[in-house]
């Protein structure tokens, strides 16, 4: 018992950092709202399920690294509040791989969708 008690305590804590993450996060907004309009759009064209698939990655996979990105930042301006150049250089690192995940997703959703609404 204690073992299911601590599984929902894990998916309540994490569930709460997504809740404070979408709230402080001005990013990750933006991408939720993106990732429901492509998730609406999905809907109304009819993906098949490879590339709901395909979808539903990338858009785990860009916010899943913006929730990462946002957790570094959080911790490198409390540990470190005033410019270090080292600690841009991370912030930027960070924002880079979630710039690189973006247009990957953005051109996977190039390749499923543009086909369907245009031909």
């Amino acid at each position: 018992m204690q073992k299911k008690q601590k599984l929902l305590t894990s998916f309540l804590t994490a569930t709460n950092g997504l809740k404070t993450a979408f709230k402080k996060h001005r990013n990750l907004q933006v991408m939720g709202v993106v990732a429901l309009a492509v998730i609406a759009l999905g809907i109304f064209i009819h993906l098949i399920r490879f590339e709901w698939a395909i979808i539903i990655l990338c858009i785990a996979l860009v916010l899943g690294l913006e929730l990462l990105n946002s957790a570094l930042e959080e911790t490198l301006d409390h540990l470190h509040p005033q410019f270090h150049k080292n600690v841009g250089n991370a912030k930027d690192i960070a924002a880079g791989a979630v710039l690189l995940a973006s247009i990957g997703a953005a051109i996977a959703g190039m390749f499923i969708f543009i086909p369907k609404l245009f031909f």
